[in-house]
């Protein structure tokens, strides 16, 4: 299982540097599902390894331009002190209840990333599409909701072991008024600051089993590169799709796994399997479709 572990450690690198979140959604149920580590130890070693590689990924897409330091300190100043806080508590809640919350927010999250990313594609072509298109001044932000988003976005970091990206990059682009290739590099510095302070407040630092986290974070960092590279090839409409689909999967796969705890039953070694097998095939599937939906917008 080992070998699986540090591979989807690869993968959760390509997802956060491709959609700037998404990589403690993959990380936690990795380390829990995969390499056997309890639920308080699988949060904060999440943490360890979202931080270190959101860090790292960070500093790829603010070399393109791509990361707005300011929103990025305003929405992680409010986020850090909840994310502290929050992580000071978290451990007390039971760890299934925890899950299937996380598990309600991230699809509200995705109804809202799936809304805008079709609005876009639904809006009308340009008059003229063979013409050179003059370059249009960028939105106004608004700055004003960015503290009680990242207060919230925090407490969510704190609690189960989240960067928030699923939720920061909605934030940014639909409330904020962010481009969508911005908040994806904008998202990742904020997580590198939410993660740093959930796992200072979650105390949880001496259960954590080194050797492989440090293996796993190597792999996220290597796959971060290769995901924030593709990022400058996909279209905003198409990576918010993309993104709005993986968290539909992921939020399907918590709930199928925690869901049966909670009413007292015990999955067999196949019924895990087949969930898992499961939400890799609908992923692979949100994968080509998205894929489908580039090639035809490129044309």
């Amino acid at each position: 299982m080992l070998a699986l572990g540090l591979f989807l450690a690869f993968i959760i690198g390509i997802t956060l540097g491709l959609l700037g979140g998404g990589g403690a959604i993959l990380t936690v149920p990795v380390l829990h599902y995969v390499l056997d580590f309890p639920v308080d130890v699988a949060i904060a070693s999440s943490l360890i390894v979202v931080g270190l590689t959101s860090a790292f990924a960070t500093i790829n897409h603010a070399r393109s331009g791509r990361v707005q330091w300011r929103v990025g300190l305003i929405f992680g100043a409010a986020s850090m002190l909840t994310a502290y806080g929050v992580g000071k508590v978290g451990k007390h809640i039971p760890p299934t209840i925890r899950l299937l919350g996380f598990a309600l927010v991230m699809a509200a999250a995705a109804y809202a990333m799936l809304r805008g990313a079709y609005k876009a594609m639904r809006a009308p072509a340009p008059a003229n599409p063979g013409a050179t298109a003059t370059p249009s001044a960028p939105a106004a932000l608004n700055l004003q909701g960015l503290i009680p988003l990242g207060a919230v976005v925090g407490a969510l970091t704190g609690a189960v072991g989240a960067g928030g990206g699923f939720l920061i990059v909605p934030a940014l682009t639909l409330m904020a008024g962010v481009p969508m290739h911005h908040a994806v590099g904008t998202s990742l510095f904020v997580i590198a600051l939410n993660s740093a302070a959930g796992f200072a407040g979650s105390g949880m630092w001496h259960s954590i089993p080194i050797e492989t986290i440090a293996g796993v974070v190597a792999l996220a960092i290597a796959g971060s590169i290769v995901g924030s590279r593709i990022a400058q090839r996909i279209s905003a409409a198409a990576l918010r799709e993309g993104f709005g689909w993986f968290i539909v999967v992921m939020a399907a796969f918590i709930a199928s796994m925690e869901a049966p705890r909670q009413l007292g039953l015990t999955l067999s070694a196949g019924a895990r399997g087949g969930v898992v097998a499961t939400a890799v095939s609908l992923a692979a599937v949100g994968a080509l479709l998205t894929a489908q939906r580039i090639r035809r917008q490129r044309g």
